[in-house]
């Protein structure tokens, strides 16, 4: 077990609880998987929750009903989305902004490249 902490590993569990995640749905049911969360007994931080290699601490849905509400947010209102996965407003809304890509930080498409680049050398485009 791997401190979330400090990341060190650790011998000792202090305690632990069950925790259910909402993932994808499955022929149209509601799917929930339950995992047992140890706190461990770090040396150098004391009682922390252990690391699960791609799950926050806090986290109450799994990465992958994560990523399909935050990639239907762009083309469906979210009151839909909350409703078609049984999700609160808010969490789909805390959702599509935990995973919303920055625009510095959007890979530019063909068509603009070309267009900086004609612009830098002087190149004039008609419209």
């Amino acid at each position: 077990m791997i401190c979330s902490g400090c990341g060190q590993a650790c011998n000792r569990v202090h305690d632990w609880e069950e925790r259910w995640l909402r993932d994808l749905p499955i022929l149209d049911a509601q799917t929930h998987l339950g995992l047992q969360r140890f706190r461990v007994v770090c040396a150098t931080r004391g009682p922390k929750l252990e690391r699960l290699s791609g799950l926050p601490p806090w986290a109450r849905v799994t990465p992958r009903l994560a990523e399909s509400v935050a990639r239907l947010c762009k083309v469906l209102p979210i009151k839909h989305l909350a409703e078609f996965y049984g999700l609160g407003r808010h969490a789909v809304k805390r959702i599509d902004k935990e995973w919303r890509v920055p625009a510095a930080h959007q890979p530019v498409g063909r068509n603009q490249q070309q267009d900086q680049s004609h612009q830098t050398h002087g190149i004039r485009i008609p419209r």
